[in-house]
């Protein structure tokens, strides 16, 4: 009986120890699967054609609601990492015509970027301004808007 006690400690310790197996480079499972971090999050047969090359934008600086004609005008400032970036673009999703009204809406910042780095220069040179029309029916549904950012997110209450 005194043998088998510490027998089962060193194996209860032991099992205890091998969680931390799963996700090591000792796991011969890992060896050519690569890092969880290195697998994309969506495939590119799920994604949106025209977001494929975007990245969102590093940091969103200033948003807007605007009052046009027909609705409102949601004008976003954010700054990109490096220089360089282009085709700015606020992605909202589609709303489907049996889904029921939503009281928030998220709206990501994409921007291209360049396929080599580039300097990180003054903030005012890596700024850049995209801009939403929302229609009055969907406005009237929403009463947050959230524009995402890679490292924030900004949000307007009505």
């Amino acid at each position: 009986m005194r043998a088998t006690l510490p027998k089962a400690l060193i194996i209860v310790l032991l099992l205890g120890g091998c969680s931390g197996l799963r996700e090591s480079r000792v796991n011969p499972f890992n060896w050519f699967a690569g890092t969880p971090s290195d697998r994309p999050a969506v495939t590119i047969a799920e994604q949106d054609p025209s977001e494929i090359g975007t990245v969102l934008i590093d940091q969103i600086t200033d948003i807007r609601m605007e009052p046009v004609q027909g609705g409102a005008l949601l004008r976003v400032t954010g700054r990109m990492a490096s220089q360089g970036g282009w085709d700015a673009q606020l992605k909202a999703p589609k709303k489907d015509l049996g889904s029921p009204p939503e009281s928030s809406l998220v709206v990501r910042f994409l921007v291209r970027q360049p396929p080599a780095p580039q300097p990180t220069l003054s903030a005012a040179a890596r700024s850049v301004t995209a801009a939403l029309f929302i229609d009055r029916d969907r406005l009237e549904e929403v009463r947050t808007i959230t524009v995402q950012g890679a490292q924030n997110a900004q949000s307007l209450r009505r």
